[in-house]
């Protein structure tokens, strides 16, 4: 499937293939730390798998103001049985060269000094990603809904998560255990892996998962958190098997990536009916 420009709005990516989804690639590459971003072959492995149950799209918005227009603000996810999954959401917060920033400043949309940080263009990315998730799941099943939202976050973030909602009111909050309030932090798989099943590195990186389920505003059933967690888990962290060279590579690879799932993530929630928030 081509990309595509919605009139007056974003670039939907949907082609491994796409020259955005490489300058979005490059994009996050600048901003984010070593081992937190998937090699550009994963995005487009993922863009060009043939599951008719899950599909991986981005939205792309671009600088009204230079005529080479690079990316400003852009979002990353992928949607199945109802849920998105938003991996990554990223607003460019500098201003860029050949602008007097006197001048700048008093463009629409730049809110002073900040750039676009802080302009609501973050928002925007993830709304038209929402939207372009709900597209993709009719296609996929007219019978199903979107109904839960998922991100991966840390700190400096959370804020920002809460406020965007599956349903009015209903803003993705940060997930405690139920036993004694402790958050739910995990470590990332790794992001790149040798044909034997090895990782390529073992850069550690630790974040905490931010949700919301329609109907379910303040704790979520573990049964149903559960299995969101295992579609998701596999859409994002399983590799293909062509990646490896051989059928038990793949299984070592899979095993290690399913043993931070259950370790870190799904044993420590065992034995509670609910998942509960609180808001910080």
């Amino acid at each position: 499937m081509p990309d595509r420009v919605v009139k007056n709005g974003p670039e939907i990516i949907t082609s491994p293939e796409s020259e955005s989804l490489l300058e979005f690639h490059d994009f996050l590459l600048r901003n984010f730390k070593p081992g937190e971003v998937e090699p550009l072959k994963t995005w487009q492995e993922e863009m060009k798998q043939t599951d008719p149950k899950v599909r991986f799209i981005a939205t792309v918005l671009r600088e009204p103001l230079d005529k080479q227009k690079p990316i400003v603000g852009a979002a990353y996810g992928s949607v199945q049985g109802g849920i998105l999954a938003i991996r990554f959401t990223l607003t460019e917060a500098k201003y860029y060269l050949g602008y007097p920033v006197v001048k700048q400043a008093k463009k629409p949309g730049f809110e002073g000094f900040r750039g676009y940080r802080g302009s609501g263009i973050s928002q925007e990315a993830d709304r038209l990603l929402i939207a372009e998730a709900k597209h993709q799941q009719k296609l996929m099943d007219p019978k199903q809904k979107l109904n839960v939202l998922i991100c991966e976050a840390v700190n400096k973030s959370e804020a920002y998560w809460n406020g965007v909602e599956i349903e009015k009111g209903n803003g993705m909050k940060r997930l405690y255990r139920p036993d004694n309030d402790e958050q739910m932090y995990y470590r990332l798989p790794p992001l790149e892996w040798n044909a034997d099943g090895s990782p390529v590195n073992n850069t550690v990186v630790f974040e905490n998962l931010q949700i919301a389920m329609a109907g379910h505003p303040r704790n979520i059933p573990v049964d149903r958190l559960e299995q969101i967690l295992r579609k998701w888990w596999d859409s994002w962290y399983i590799r293909s098997r062509e990646n490896f060279e051989d059928d038990k590579a793949w299984g070592k690879h899979k095993q290690l990536v399913y043993k931070i799932l259950e370790e870190e993530i799904i044993q420590p929630i065992k034995g509670f009916k609910r998942v509960k928030f609180i808001f910080s």
